[in-house]
C-alpha cells in the first residue's frame, strides 16, 4: 500500500513539475484574447502482479478538457469518462468493478 502511494505522489509531483515547466509553451487565456489553446497527454503506471494500474488521458480543444481516468488495486476496478467546459465537470460515464473473489482465488491457490 505505502509502494501505490508513493507512486501516486511522484506521478502527480511529475505532473505538477512538467504542467509548471510547460505554462510558458502552452501560455494562458490572457496571452491572446479568443486564442484556442489545445493540448492532448496520458499516462499509465501497473504493478501486474499485484493488479494495480493507475491511467489517465485527456485532451483539450479550445474550453472543452475530455479525459478519462482508471485505478485498480487488486480488488477494486474504477474508471471515469469525464467533460469540463463552461458549464462545469461532468462525470458523463463511470465504471465500477469488484475483483475481491478474482483477487482471493488467485492468491488461495
Amino acid at each position: 500500500m505505502r509502494l501505490h502511494l508513493l507512486l501516486f505522489c511522484q506521478i502527480l509531483l511529475m505532473v505538477e513539475i512538467y504542467s509548471n515547466q510547460e505554462k510558458d509553451l502552452v501560455g494562458s487565456k490572457n496571452d491572446k484574447k479568443g486564442a484556442r489553446l489545445n493540448y492532448w497527454f496520458e499516462s499509465k503506471v501497473s504493478e501486474p502482479d499485484r493488479g494495480f494500474s493507475q491511467y489517465r488521458s485527456e485532451m483539450r480543444k479550445g474550453d472543452t478538457v475530455n479525459g478519462q481516468y482508471e485505478y485498480s488495486d487488486g480488488y477494486m476496478r474504477v474508471r471515469v469518462d469525464y467533460i469540463a467546459d463552461r458549464a462545469g465537470y461532468r462525470v458523463i460515464k463511470k465504471d465500477m468493478e469488484n475483483n475481491a473473489l478474482k483477487h482471493q482465488l488467485f492468491f488461495s491457490r
